[in-house]
């Protein structure tokens, strides 16, 4: 019977000739076991790796007494269970873990010891107890799966019907910064729509994209997202409110959830973000959107896709036959991108929004206005005063102290006179008034002439 070695075996037989070559140039034994032990090897699997001087003795020696065959890996026999664990005890906590697979391996030990199966005192690592599980074929996996949730998989049949976003985190530059990517993708073609770069997963980087894809592509039906702080935020909610877009969210810590978006951003980082970390790039994020929005539209969009039967992205967004839709004009746009705000303006005519102070005209003390709170332009806030709108400037308490406030050009109202009080009213009873034609004293002897 012909005998065929393993790629195992003729690695092993590889190192044992290096060995026996530096014998008979003059070395010892010792000397070449420890010069070859000193050599990194190339495993059958492509790992480079070292052995010790006496895993080399030890092929040595199995090769003298064998041969070729003797340096095949010993067939070890599967153990089922464990030998530091006593059957009784394993076999109470097979049997917990299959009556209930969600406990874990320290609550299976509690109970035994609260059974009295295992003593008290008694040492018992949970890292045997995994071991044994795993050679028994028990799964003992902590994956959340979704109970009686709809884990259907669904796709929509044309272009701009759902539109997937996710934040993908990446390094970029010679210094490997931290910024993270928001992909805008079109779920029944995998059209890639609208690409930006941030620092960090920020809502505000998530409306400039929202903002770019609007204009140039139109409105989509439903936008799905993950949790991400980005898309679950109060203003996302809002502004997605005004746009007319249903927002899904998937469920959390369920990737399974997003294959399309984890997909892509497994090949888009293979692709290019992997790659972003050269010394010639550039890690600015505007620098880092016109890199990366170029790859998406000129070079993604334009690559076969496995999904699409081979066709493009590209071809798939052409051949849909729904019709885009376009927002009603750009005022209408740029309006959908403006919260409104109340706050109540302090006596000293300002008012407090997100941890910082504004100065307000003075006029308003004591009043509540409605702030305008403008994405596009980095939350700037605006109100409307004497019919035009005036943007609030944060307060400089600093330069206040050193210049004065212009004069009001509105003329000072005349003081308004006091209203008479009980005192003065019961004082004019008894003596009159002084206004009158007596100055308010009358005559001791009324009855002389």
């Amino acid at each position: 019977m012909s005998y065929y070695p393993t790629p195992t075996a003729l690695f092993r037989y590889r190192v044992v000739s290096a060995i026996e070559a530096l014998r008979m140039q003059g070395f010892t034994l010792a000397d070449a076991v420890c010069a070859v032990a000193d050599q990194e090897q190339v495993t059958p699997k492509g790992v480079v790796k070292q052995y010790s001087p006496r895993t080399l003795y030890r092929w040595r020696r199995m090769f003298a007494l064998g041969g070729l065959a003797g340096l095949e890996p010993r067939k070890r026999t599967p153990l089922l269970g464990s030998r530091v664990i006593e059957p009784s005890v394993l076999d109470f906590l097979v049997r917990e873990h299959k009556e209930d697979p969600h406990a874990s391996i320290p609550e299976l030990l509690r109970r035994a010891r609260v059974q009295g199966v295992l003593r008290e005192r008694q040492p018992l690592d949970r890292r045997a107890v995994w071991r044994a599980f795993r050679r028994l074929g028990l799964n003992t996996d902590r994956q959340r799966r979704p109970g009686h949730a709809d884990v259907r998989r669904f796709s929509y049949a044309e272009r701009m019907q759902m539109v997937l976003v996710d934040g993908c985190h990446f390094r970029a530059g010679p210094q490997r910064a931290r910024r993270v990517a928001f992909y805008f993708l079109d779920d029944a073609t995998r059209f890639g729509l609208e690409v930006v770069v941030g620092r960090s997963e920020h809502t505000e980087h998530f409306v400039q994209g929202l903002h770019a894809l609007v204009r140039r592509f139109g409105l989509m039906d439903v936008l799905y997202s993950d949790n991400g702080s980005a898309f679950v935020s109060e203003d996302a909610a809002r502004l997605l409110t005004n746009l007319g877009i249903r927002h899904i969210t998937g469920t959390p810590h369920y990737p399974q959830g997003r294959g399309k978006v984890e997909r892509f951003n497994r090949a888009v980082r293979a692709r290019v973000l992997n790659g972003l970390t050269a010394a010639d790039v550039d890690p600015s994020p505007a620098s880092l959107t016109l890199r990366l929005r170029h790859d998406l539209l000129e070079l993604y969009n334009h690559l076969p896709h496995a999904s699409l039967e081979n066709q493009t992205p590209q071809e798939r967004w052409d051949a849909s036959p729904r019709s885009l839709v376009p927002p009603r004009d750009e005022a209408w746009l740029t309006q959908c991108f403006v919260l409104t705000e109340t706050r109540r303006v302090r006596l000293d005519n300002v008012i407090q929004y997100g941890g910082k102070l504004f100065e307000v005209p003075a006029g308003y003390a004591g009043k509540t206005l409605t702030l305008h709170r403008r994405l596009l332009e980095d939350n700037r806030l605006y109100i409307r005063h004497q019919e035009r709108w005036l943007r609030l400037a944060e307060l400089a308490p600093h330069f206040n102290a050193t210049q004065q406030r212009a004069p009001s050009s509105r003329p000072s109202p005349e003081p308004a006179s006091p209203h008479k009080n009980a005192s003065m009213m019961d004082f004019e009873r008894a003596y009159g008034s002084i206004l009158s034609a007596d100055g308010g004293f009358s005559d001791p002897n009324p009855d002389k002439e």
